[in-house]
């Protein structure tokens, strides 16, 4: 077996780390979910004409298929960038300590962003002068992300030492 067959191409990727890839063997798009243990065929119809919104349409589709609903709420889909750098913290769990949604209330308030979106499941506040935002993940109710860009290293660390002062763990 060749090596281009054993492998998959990662060809995207989900905030909350899952991949979407391509295998030479299936035309198929691949979903990798991070927390399950089953991969997922996606097919998609083609798409006979391009267009401006062609991009976001398949991608919607991915979404509906993966979920099995259609998006609600605020959408966005995150460009790759190879000069996007992330940080996970984590707030550990402290008797009578701070939650993830009070310190995103306190995030929110100290750092006033330039878009929200939250739901049960996650707080994102989206900075311009990160290019890029902050991520709560009420889910685990432990998990902090920033996601910047390099040349933005001064607002970075700004973040980074107020998330610290607040108990947050690298």
């Amino acid at each position: 077996m060749s090596l281009q067959t054993r492998f998959s191409v990662a060809i995207g990727t989900t905030v909350d780390g899952d991949f979407l890839a391509v295998h030479p063997q299936t035309d198929q798009l691949l979903w990798l979910p991070r927390h399950a243990e089953r991969l997922m065929a996606l097919s998609l119809q083609a798409q006979e004409q391009e267009d401006d919104e062609m991009y976001a349409r398949v991608l919607d589709e991915i979404y509906r298929q993966v979920y099995e609903s259609d998006q609600e709420g605020a959408v966005f889909y995150e460009p790759w960038s190879e000069t996007r750098s992330h940080l996970f913290l984590r707030l550990p769990p402290v008797q009578d300590g701070l939650s993830l949604l009070k310190l995103a209330s306190m995030c929110r308030e100290a750092f006033l962003p330039d878009l929200a979106i939250e739901n049960e499941y996650v707080c994102q506040l989206f900075y311009r002068q990160l290019a890029g935002y902050v991520r709560f993940n009420y889910a685990n109710r432990q998990e902090v992300a920033v996601m910047y860009e390099e040349d933005a290293e001064q607002a970075f660390a700004v973040m980074k030492q107020w998330l610290l002062s607040k108990g947050c763990e690298v």
